[in-house]
């Protein structure tokens, strides 16, 4: 027997699959699609709904049986209607075209709600011009227009009020405009827009629960510190028990260890030390530096201009701090895997430090203590003496040790290179 999908607590005999279950498959047929490989629980089947509905992201399904999906980066609202009650949608309509990342969607009282990154729309009884939209009324324009974690979620609450997210722009900043980083609220006619709860990093999504009233909501953490860490329910996920000689941690269902493996330093130990600064409420290394930067953005505001107009993989050279290394310093991007563009690229990646230390030929990637080294200031004197063939030669060791290690662990396919940012000789002068 089919039910629909109404409420939270009802129960449900049947999953629809839209083209956001996979957005890596995006691109496939729906034969192609393997839903055999999913586990679902005892009383669940699932099908494909659609699969002419490109970039899909989030969606809400109205009363009268409309699903209406946003899009994160085509720019488009679509409108899917399931006619003939056989759970897959015949019709496919299109509400509207070269919107800035429409990801929220929203219905209430017969009107659409969706969310770009600094405005909302509303396009007034839908559901009667599903061929032939109105033309949306803008019901507020006050958010901010960052890009980044720029794309709203949208859901109207108990209360009426249309509830939305403001993520934090950027990985790591301390931000003065207390909107970023926020689940904010609205009147349905856009006045009177308020912030419900701060210290939420990027929320994807939250709903209510349909007996206690009481919101729940995703917060996806910092990135860069891989896969695992650190965990979007640090509450249920992960058990952090205690930290032990040799800077070693006991960590269990994070990483599905059976048994609690003791991780000793010969583990990729810095993502962990990240983490356990982050569960302690300390800085890492990283976001002290991120927020030095901001910092000096803030005493020379063309500075980011100035860096821009650098040209790649620019090289210098310094003579080496007190506490310093001699060696060579470099900076590279890493690409990663854009699930939905499918193809690797540095957008979806990230920025390490390597430095290759001459007397020992080891290769420090600790941002804390390469930091020591090449730190310098705008007087500090530009000092080059290593043979160009040496330095190619260290050079070429970095890229075979990125290939190895980086590279390796994101299965990266033959091609897919890091590029070079920056590089710095240091030495006695």
């Amino acid at each position: 027997m089919k039910k629909s999908l109404k409420t939270l607590s009802e129960p449900i005999s049947k999953v629809f699959l839209g083209l956001l279950f996979f957005p890596f498959l995006t691109g496939l047929s729906a034969k192609s699609l393997p839903l055999h490989t999913l586990k679902l629980p005892d009383g669940f089947s699932i099908e494909v709904y659609a699969d002419n509905v490109p970039n899909a992201r989030s969606m809400i399904r109205s009363d009268k049986g409309t699903l209406f999906v946003g899009t994160r980066r085509r720019g488009y609202v679509y409108a899917l209607r399931d006619e003939d009650g056989d759970y897959i949608a015949e019709k496919v309509y299109t509400i509207a075209e070269g919107l800035n990342m429409p990801n929220g969607v929203a219905v209430k009282d017969g009107n659409l709600y969706v969310a770009e990154v600094n405005r909302v729309l509303r396009f007034d009884d839908i559901e009667k011009h599903l061929a032939d939209p109105p033309e949306p009324v803008v019901i507020y324009d006050g958010y901010p227009s960052d890009s980044h974690h720029g794309w709203k979620f949208l859901r109207f609450g108990p209360d009426g009020r249309l509830y939305i997210q403001v993520g934090a722009p950027c990985n790591i900043c301390d931000e003065e405009n207390e909107v970023y980083g926020s689940i904010t609220s609205l009147k349905p006619d856009g006045s009177d827009m308020k912030i419900y709860a701060r210290g939420v990093r990027n929320s994807v999504g939250f709903d209510w629960h349909p007996v206690t009233g009481d919101l729940w909501f995703t917060d996806n953490g910092r990135d860069w510190l891989g896969d695992d860490l650190p965990p979007d329910e640090l509450n249920e996920i992960l058990s952090l028990y205690s930290r032990v000689t040799n800077k070693t941690l006991i960590i269990s269902k994070v990483f599905g260890i059976e048994g609690k493996k003791l991780l000793t330093p010969d583990d990729d130990y810095e993502a962990l030390k990240d983490f356990n600064s982050a569960y302690e409420g300390t800085r890492t290394s990283i976001e002290k530096m991120h927020l030095d930067y901001q910092g000096l953005l803030k005493e020379d505001p063309e500075l980011e201009q100035r860096l821009r107009l650098l040209p790649g993989a620019i090289f210098s050279g310094r003579k080496k701090t007190t506490k310093g290394t001699i060696g060579v310093f470099f900076c590279y991007s890493l690409p990663a895997l854009d699930v939905e563009r499918e193809e690797f690229t540095e957008e979806a990646g990230t920025t390490r430090w390597y430095l290759y230390k001459l007397n020992s030929k080891n290769i420090l990637e600790d941002p804390g203590e390469i930091k020591t080294s090449i730190l310098s200031k705008p007087k500090t004197p530009r000092i080059c003496t290593n043979e160009h063939e040496t330095l190619i030669e260290i050079r070429n060791k970095i890229r075979k040790h990125i290939k190895n290690t980086y590279l390796a662990r994101v299965n990266a396919p033959i091609g897919v290179k890091p590029t070079l940012k920056c590089w710095m000789e240091l030495n006695e002068g």
